[in-house]
């Protein structure tokens, strides 16, 4: 029971000092959250909140794959959520499906071409990416929904 106490406050004061363990990608497991794994691509969905989503922002840079969902309204633009994402390959075939409730999703995908088909409320956004090797791309897919 002491050793076990013993590494609860280990692990404890490493988080309090910022010294946390990091994903395949090097980010920070304590500023963001986890990674998902679908078939052959590791991704994480998020940006809840301002911290959270500058999280996201540095995090990008680290995924061949930036998405990023909004709503075109004025005065300025705002996040959407529960869009439908569907990445398919040049074959058709379906390599990440996730419905988010959060404005960016960042994928690791092997390099290729890709649609990507993004759906809110009935409608549907489709664009085409390449991703070669370290390279990223990042995608805005913006809505005209009424935000209230």
């Amino acid at each position: 029971m002491q050793a076990v106490c013993r590494s609860v406050v280990t692990v404890a004061a490493l988080v309090a000092l910022g010294t946390g363990t990091t994903s395949t990608y090097g980010v920070e497991i304590g500023t963001l959250p986890p990674e998902s794994i679908q078939g052959d691509v590791t991704y994480i969905t998020g940006g809840v909140g301002s911290d959270e989503a500058e999280a996201m922002r540095r995090a990008a840079s680290r995924y061949p794959l930036a998405i990023e969902l909004a709503a075109r309204a004025t005065p300025r633009a705002a996040y959407v959520a529960n869009v439908t994402i569907d990445i398919r390959d040049t074959q058709g075939r379906t390599v990440l499906i996730s419905t988010t409730y959060v404005p960016f999703l960042l994928a690791s995908l092997p390099p290729g071409r890709y649609t990507i088909n993004a759906q809110l409320e009935g409608k549907s956004q489709q664009k085409t990416v390449a991703i070669g090797n370290g390279a990223h791309q990042h995608v805005m897919f913006e809505f005209a929904v009424d935000v209230g």
